[in-house]
């Protein structure tokens, strides 16, 4: 045999050969049944007290704005390397840090007047009135109510009254 059908046999050979060890990998990888990666969207909180909001996925990006407090829940709509991108309770999107972020759950009423009851059931008593923009810790929800901690409050409230849950969310 020549030197040139050598070595197109031999091609040959390796090119099947890698294509069964791919067909090798492919069989021997199984789903991992305990994924954590978040199906988008989730909600996360703010960490700090001051972070850049910028216009794009890097630190080469222009700052849009600075967020001033820390815990406010935001809307994590997709991710790129270290960068989240998010939407705030108004409605705008920037993107953050992924170190910027925790996974305390918080929210904030949205509505003009959120009852906070002391069962999940607008019978039960009535423990105060919450106001648009109070911040808040979620503690449960259950797809319709969350078990809620305002200041010295802890108790219930609608779900469809907070961003911060989506809806029917159970946790």
């Amino acid at each position: 045999m020549d030197f040139l059908k050598i070595l197109k046999n031999l091609s040959f050979l390796f090119l099947w050969a890698g294509l069964g060890l791919g067909i090798l990998v492919t069989l021997g990888c199984k789903e991992d049944s305990k994924n954590t990666t978040p199906s988008y969207p989730y909600f996360a909180s703010l960490k700090a007290s001051k972070i850049n909001a910028r216009c794009g996925p890097g630190m080469s990006y222009p700052i849009e704005w600075i967020f001033v407090k820390s815990d406010i829940p935001v809307q994590v709509l997709e991710e790129y390397e270290h960068w989240r991108k998010i939407k705030d309770f108004k409605g705008d999107e920037a993107w953050i840090n992924k170190t910027m972020l925790k996974k305390k759950k918080t929210g904030l009423v949205q509505s003009k007047i959120l009852s906070l009851y002391s069962k999940p059931d607008i019978k039960s008593n009535l423990l105060a009135h919450l106001e648009t923009g109070v911040l808040v810790e979620i503690k449960s929800c259950d797809g319709a109510w969350c078990l809620i901690k305002a200041q010295d409050f802890k108790g219930f409230v609608q779900e469809n009254g907070l961003f911060g849950v989506r809806p029917g969310e159970q946790f």
